[in-house]
Parts: structure tokens; sequence; C-alpha cells
């Protein structure tokens, strides 16, 4: 029955149970309705119980057991396969069981089926094993560090080479977590990247300080294993990138180097082709100015010259503009002569000493390349440049090794630039120009000196008869000097002869009305002496308060006499005029040259005005005196005016118009010093053809003028002291000695020094000596130096009309006053007096 059971299918086993079950069914209900149907009545309900079991209890028994054998038939197959499946799944290496195959239905499919897929299995776990062997020997042999952790960071497995990085034994190391391993920080990071991802972390890269101390650099990968969609398990593999890193840097480095080299060859390639470019330009250039060079030697002006620097300069640089500035030897400063640009000449100004680079090249001869961040405001300036206008600029001298004729100065927009060469180059051609310029300057200068040697010849004639004439006027001079010195000795004898009439009459005012004009002439006469003793020696300057107005009108008529009648003399005085401090003899001198002058530039006669006024006056010559009030007089003519060329000579001495013999030529340069000396300012307007106007400054003074009187009261004069008195004019010692006797006064005489020192030797009682200057034999100064060593005591006066007083004073200490001749008595008692009264010591009276 087994072997029948076992040799049908699952499905014919289930198909016979079925078949079988209605069998019995059918039999079951055959026997009920043919036992118990007909007598279903007559049985009792036991009996027909009993019969219904004894019939249905061999179909149960039979059903039961069919199915006994059904469910065996079934189950044993599945309860082996499934020992099968528990063996298999306890193997670890490989799988050896197998299910027999005994029955041909759906279970011997089944068992087919397994062993197939057991054999598979045994196949896939012998590969896997021999993989994992493969995986173990590669985890334990591969030199990259592994750590396999949980989900937690624990380290759950490492291999040999993590050891060797982390420098822990491999019990060590599995203990360990990776916060400890790696850091706190470095932990946190990784389990924060992995909480986004999710997944993996590739490349991370971070430093790691070693146990030794060294610090590694260290790039980092995680794995994350999942199951059951949980990650439990993560797979890290560290990497030491440090010699990476650092081989990397020196890559880096090596190909920064190489690069920097390229570079610099390419740069070097660049610089030759620049080279090579710029010297073809610079022989270019080269060639060209030796063109200029030739152009210049041959040029014969010097507009010539100066256009080749300015046009054919420009052009050698090829420059934007060129500026060539000259020196004004007349005005001491660099003048614009050319621009190259048009319209640019007219906003240039004229250069002078300053920080600016024109002057620099000027003055140190030395030539300057500046770019357009060092032009100053000066230079700017000086080359009419607005503030926005960037420029490079070079300054060369036009200059050699003697001479410095000016700057030329050429001009370069942003966009281009001079260089070193451009300034050789430019440098030479001035040098050139400027010894092109000397050949001109030399040769205008040869011709020059032709001239200058004819004018001289010229000159050396009118000289010749200039020095005749000096030889005049000095013989005139010295002619008029002893004429003047006889007057003031003949004025000395009538001067104190007044004085003793004025006493001897008294009250009687009709004679000394009539005195006083005696007097008045007398000292007229005295004033006309000085100026004859002013025009015959150099006088010192005398400076008291004078009035100008006072003085002009009391010289006007001897001006008029002086000129002549054809010319009219006319006077327009200011009133209220302040005075001034001058000399009078010297002021009159001034009005008399410039008359003198109008007059001979008005040869038919004219009219000549003279002016006074007080205005405010800045000299033109010294503008930084400021604005002050000054005393104007003006002298003006009606003459022929003077030449503008004339101008700037006039007060030059010798210089003269008139023909030889008719000047001196030192009229007006006499003027200018007497101006000078006065500390005044003089200046002329003329017009040719109608005048010349002389304008004289004087500055006023608030000082009166001293009063001059010829009422002199005589009284209080008289004396008892012992006088000398030493002249070799017999009539002036008669005079002063009688005048002073009839005071009081003891009074002895000498006519010479010999006689003077025998006179002090003989009188010890001598209190004062007034002694003349100029005598015979002896000198006033040397009778006094000897009457002085006789006897100390004695006050000496030294009297003259023409000594320099000052001079004499300070060399001579042992003159105690000085007393002008002619002199009146009165000034001449009173000086006595002062002497007397120790009041005045060595000073002039």
């Amino acid at each position: 029955m087994k072997s029948f059971f076992s040799k049908i299918s699952f499905t014919g086993k289930i198909w016979v149970f079925t078949f079988t079950l209605i069998i019995l069914l059918v039999a079951y209900l055959l026997a009920l309705s043919y036992f118990f149907l007909p007598r279903w009545g007559e049985l009792s309900s036991l009996d027909l119980f009993l019969q219904l079991g004894m019939i249905t209890l061999p179909l149960f028994l039979g059903i039961l057991i069919f199915a006994r054998m059904l469910s065996q038939s079934l189950t044993r197959p599945l309860i082996r396969i499934a020992g099968t499946i528990r063996e298999c799944a306890d193997a670890e290496k490989s799988i050896n069981t197998r299910l027999a195959d005994e029955s041909n239905d759906e279970v011997s499919l089944v068992v087919q089926a397994f062993n197939k897929f057991v054999t598979t299995m045994d196949k896939r776990l012998k590969e896997l094993n021999q993989y994992r062997t493969y995986l173990d020997a590669f985890f334990r042999s591969i030199s990259i560090p592994f750590l396999i952790t949980d989900a937690q960071g624990n380290v759950i497995r490492a291999n040999q080479s993590a050891c060797d990085f982390f420098e822990l034994e491999h019990e060590d190391l599995v203990k360990n977590h990776l916060a400890a391993l790696l850091g706190i920080s470095h932990f946190n990071a990784l389990k924060n990247h992995l909480k986004t991802s999710n997944t993996e972390l590739k490349d991370y890269v971070f430093t790691l300080l070693t146990r030794e101390g060294l610090t590694k650099i260290v790039e980092l990968s995680v794995s994350a294993i999942e199951e059951k969609g949980q990650t439990n398990t993560y797979i890290i593999a560290f990497i030491d990138i440090t010699e990476k890193i650092q081989t990397q840097q020196e890559i880096l480095e090596s190909q920064a180097r190489l690069s920097q080299t390229n570079r610099a060859l390419y740069q070097k390639t660049k610089e030759l082709e620049m080279v090579n470019e710029k010297n073809k330009k610079n022989a270019r250039k080269l060639a060209r100015l030796i063109e200029i060079s030739y152009e210049t030697i041959r040029c014969n002006t010097l507009d010539e010259i100066v256009d080749i620097l300015a046009f054919s300069g420009k052009d050698l640089l090829d420059a934007e503009e060129s500026i060539i500035f000259l020196w004004d030897s007349r005005k001491n400063m660099l003048k614009p002569v050319r621009a190259s640009r048009e319209g640019r000449l007219q906003k240039l100004h004229p250069v002078s000493q300053n920080e600016g680079v024109i002057w620099r090249a000027y003055y140190d001869k030395q030539s300057y390349f500046l770019s357009e961040n060092s032009l100053q405001e000066d230079d700017l300036e000086e080359l009419g440049l607005a503030g926005d206008e960037i420029m490079g600029l070079i300054a060369v001298p036009i200059s050699d090794h003697d001479y410095n004729h000016g700057v030329a100065v050429y001009l370069q927009n942003e966009k281009s630039t001079f260089d070193l060469e451009d300034l050789h180059l430019i440098t030479s051609l001035a040098h050139q120009a400027a010894i092109t310029l000397d050949k001109l300057l030399l040769v205008e200068a040869l011709k020059e000196k032709a001239r200058h040697l004819e004018k001289v010849n010229e000159d050396l004639q009118q000289s010749q008869q200039q020095i005749i004439q000096l030889q005049k006027m000095e013989s005139l001079g010295t002619l008029v000097g002893g004429i003047a010195h006889d007057f003031n000795n003949i004025l000395g004898i009538i001067t104190p002869n007044i004085d003793l009439l004025k006493m001897a009459i008294g009250e009687d005012e009709r004679s000394t009305r009539r005195l006083n004009v005696i007097q008045e002439a007398a000292e007229r006469a005295a004033n006309l002496t000085k100026q004859l003793l002013m025009f015959s020696r150099n006088q010192p300057v005398r400076l008291e308060p004078l009035s100008p107005n006072e003085t002009i009108q009391k010289f006007i008529p001897v001006l008029q006499s002086s000129l002549g009648k054809q010319v009219q003399v006319v006077t327009e005085l200011s009133k209220d005029l302040p005075n001034i401090n001058a000399d009078e003899t010297r002021f009159t001198q001034v009005l008399m040259n410039l008359a003198l002058n109008a007059r001979d530039a008005m040869p038919d006669g004219g009219v000549i005005t003279v002016r006074t006024s007080l205005e405010k006056y800045r000299p033109s010559a010294t503008p930084e005196v400021g604005e002050k009030e000054m005393v104007k007089i003006s002298v003006s003519d009606t003459g022929t005016g003077i030449p503008d060329e004339h101008l700037d000579k006039i007060f030059d001495p010798f210089f003269t118009t008139k023909s030889v013999g008719q000047g001196t030529g030192l009229g007006l340069s006499v003027v200018y010093g007497i101006i000078k000396s006065h500390n005044g300012y003089i200046e002329v307007e003329t017009s040719p053809g109608k005048g010349t106007v002389f304008h004289i400054y004087f500055e006023p003074t608030s000082e009166a003028v001293k009063e001059k009187t010829s009422n002199h009261h005589f009284p209080e004069l008289k004396g008892s002291d012992t006088i000398l008195l030493v002249d070799d004019e017999d009539l002036i010692r008669e005079s002063i000695s009688d005048s002073m006797s009839i005071l009081g006064y003891q009074v002895f005489q000498a006519d010479g020094g010999e006689n003077a020192i025998k006179v002090v030797k003989e009188h010890p009682s001598i209190d004062i000596a007034i002694v003349d200057l100029a005598m015979p034999g002896m000198s006033g100064v040397d009778t006094i130096k000897a009457i002085k060593k006789i006897n100390p005591r004695i006050k000496a006066v030294l009297s003259s009309g023409h000594a320099e007083q000052k001079e004499l004073l300070q060399k001579n200490p042992e003159i105690s006053a000085y007393l002008q001749k002619p002199y009146h008595l009165d000034e001449l008692i009173k000086l006595i007096k002062e002497l007397k009264n120790h009041t005045l010591l060595n000073v002039e009276k």
C-alpha cells in the first residue's frame, strides 16, 4: 500500500481518497437502504442505533485508516524537507544534506527543487566562504587603515594598518571609541554629517595629532551598512595624505615656479622683442639726429636754431608738443620764444628763479625727465597746462660748458611716454644747438667787437676832448676855489666890521637898516662862495630842515639870470608844504643842473616850470618799499624830449648827446648822486617833441627851519678871556681883534703857526686859540697840535670856509670846535662862552 501511495502524485492521492470516500458512502447508503429501510419502522430505536452503528463503524474506521495513510503520505516528505532545511541553516562552510526522491508526486518536484537549491546554496556558501577568506586576508593585509564600528562609534574590528596608524595594539584599538581616536570635534562633525546624509561620507580631511606629537593630515571615508532599513555598522577608511599633501604642495610650488619661469621666459621674449624694436626705433632716431645735427650746423640765425629745436626736436622724440625758453639777460629770466602748438605761446609766462623743473634745468645745466605724477603746480603754470592735462616731460638745457642759452621742453601725453634714450638724443641735439649758438654769438661778437672798436675809437676821441674839458674844469675848479677862499677872507673882513659898526651906531634905525642890507648882501655872497667851493671840491652833505618853497623862491632870481632871457622860469608852489632835510647848497645845485639841462633841450627858448606838492608815492625801482607821503618837486620843460634809447643812460657819468666841447655829461649824474645822498628818489617822464619832466621825491620832516636873523645883540657877549687869533690875513685879524677888544677880551695875534707857538710860550694865560686852516707854512691843524703840546689847557677852534669839518674833527681830537668862515662876531663869542663853560667839545659850529 505504501509502495502504491508513494508512486502516485499528490493530486492522484487526493483523487484516490475522494473516490474511495464516495464508494464507501455509496456502499453505506446501499447497505442502509437494503437492511434498514424496509424494516425502519419495525426496529426500536436502540436496535436501530446499534445496527446503524455496526454498519457505520466499519465505514468510519475505513475512512479514518485511509485518511491516516493519506496524511502520512503527505506530511512525511514535508517533515523530512523541514529537517533538511534546518541542517542547511546550521551549515557554515558547506551543505552536504540532500532529500531522497522516493515518489513521483508533487512532493518529489519540491524535493528535486530543494535539492537543486541546496546544491546552489552550497556552491554559493563555498564561494562566500572563499570570498570571506579573501576579504579577511585583504582586510588584514591592506595598507589602508580600516575600522568597523557600530552605530554608536564603538570600534568592532580593525586591521593591522589601523593599529599601526593609531599606534595601538589590536585589543586596545577594538576597545576604543571614535571620539577618543579622532577627537570629539571631528567625531561630532562626522556624526552630524552622517545624520544628514544617512549613507556615506567621502574625502573628509582633518588633522590628527599622534601620540608622538606629530600632526598627520588624514583623509577619511565612511560607508554605512544597513539592515532592515537601519544603519548598524560603519566601515571607516583612513588615508594618511600628509606626504601626498606635501608632495602636492611641492608639485604646486614646482608648477608655480615653472609657471613663473614660463612667464619670465615669455616676458623676456617680449622684452627682447621690445628691445629689438626699440633698437630699430633708436637707430632710426639716431639717423634722424645726425640729419638734424647737420641742419643745425648749417644754421645762420637764432630763429633757425630755435625752429629746429622746437619742430625737428619734437618730431625726433615723437613728442606731443615742444616749448623753447631763451635767457633774457636784461630781465634776468627765461622768456618763452617758440611753441609747436598753436596758441600755447600766449599762455606762457617768463620763468624766473623758483623750484620748478624749467629753472632747475637752466640753473643746474642738467636734463630732467619727469613723469606726469612728478609735475608740480609751478611746472603746470609755467607751461600753460591745465590741472587735468596729464603730461610726461623732458627739460634739457641749451648749453655747453661755458654758455647757457635757455631750456628746451618736450611734452608727451598719457598714452605714450619718453624713455632714457629720448633724453640722451634730445640732450645731444640741445648741446649741438648750443655749440652752434656759441658759434653764431662768437661771429656776432666779433662783428660787434669790430663795431665796438670803431665806436671806441670815436669815444676815445670824444674822451680825449672830455679829458681836456675836465682838465679845464679842474683848473677852473682850482681857480674858483682860490677865488672863493679869497672872497671868503674878504667876507671875513666885512662881516665883523659890520658887527663893529652896529655896535658903534647903537639905536640909529636908519643906519642899522643900511647895515642890515650890507649884511644880507654879504650873506648872499657867502652862500655863493659855498656854491663855488662845492663846485671846486667834494664837500660833505649837511642835512638840516629846509623849506622847499622858500628856498626855490629865493633861488629863482639866480636861476633866471643864469638861464638867459629866452627861457622863462615859472613856479607853481603848493601851500602848507612840509619841510625836508636837505643841504641847501646841493638842493639849489640840483635845481640849477636840471634847469640848465632843460635850457639845452629848448634851443629856441621855452618855459621851465618848477612845481611842488605833497603826494603819496611808491618807488618804482624798489616796489618792496611801501607807499608813503613824499614832498614832490617837479622841473618840466617844453623842449624836444629824450629818445627812448637814451632813457636808461641819462644818469650815467659822461653820457651826453651834445657836441664835443658843449657838455661834460656830468649834470644829471651829479643830480642823481645828490638825490641818493638825501635818501630821495628821482624819476623822469618824457614825450619826444613835447618836453621832459623830472620828479624829485624827499621825505617830509616835522622839524622847523632854523631861524636866521641879521639882528645881533651884543651886550651879553662881553667877556674877559684871553684869545689867540691865528690867521694869515691881516685885515681879518685886525677886524676880529678890534671887535673882541671892545667886548672886553684880551686878544693876541699871530700871522702863522710859528708865531702862534711863540705867543703861546710867552703867554700861558691864553684860554682859547682861533686858528685858520689854510695858512702858509704850518697848516691850521699842525699849529693846533703844536699849541696843545705846549699848553694842553687851551681850547682850539679851527676856522675855514671849505674844509671837511666832520672828518677833521674825527681825525684830530685836539680840535675842540670848528667855525665856518665867514662868521659873525656873536657866533664867535657864543662859541667861546660854550667852550669856556665846557658845553662844547670837539664839535662843528
